[in-house]
């Protein structure tokens, strides 16, 4: 069997053009970056939005919602201001709005240490509490939309004890 040279652009439709996974070993990927998404009011997140860094403002109290759920999908939440009593929280949903009991994984805080939630439907940045930095990673596991399916596995990491809580 023989080789063929292509042009670049002939290889930049045929990898565009993909309709499967790309399995590349033995390459390094450069110039990737996550995408940022600024939050600061009441969101309902997309598939499309998988992947993405969340930066979530604490300037209004307001909730964000995940997608309905599918294996794979990615969200990483980072507060990045705060504000006074205002409580930020993620709601993991069955259809893109109806907060349902999905969650389950670990919280760590520096001063109690893990702290694991099972069958949970929301994650809140605490008002007055939380901390710039705080973060919360939640990626989908499952696909089950009832109450006690561990669809979305969730950690979170706090500077005070108390300021990211699931419930």
């Amino acid at each position: 069997m023989g080789y063929r040279k292509i042009s670049l652009g002939q290889m930049e439709q045929a990898v565009e053009g993909l309709q499967r996974e790309l399995a590349i070993s033995g390459c390094t990927l450069k110039g990737y970056t996550r995408k940022i998404k600024s939050v600061a009011s009441a969101t309902s997140l997309e598939k499309a939005d998988s992947g993405s860094i969340i930066l979530v403002s604490q300037a209004a109290a307001y909730e964000i919602d995940l997608p309905t759920p599918e294996v794979g999908m990615y969200f990483m939440f980072v507060l990045t201001t705060v504000h006074g009593s205002n409580s930020v929280t993620v709601a993991a949903t069955s259809d893109g709005s109806t907060n349902t009991n999905l969650f389950v994984g670990n919280l760590v805080d520096h001063t109690s240490g893990i702290v694991q939630k099972d069958n949970k439907d929301v994650a809140t940045f605490v008002g007055g509490t939380a901390t710039i930095g705080d973060f919360l990673k939640v990626w989908c596991v499952g696909t089950g939309t009832s109450g006690g399916d561990p669809t979305w596995y969730v950690e979170g990491r706090s500077d005070a004890n108390g300021a990211l809580t699931i419930a």
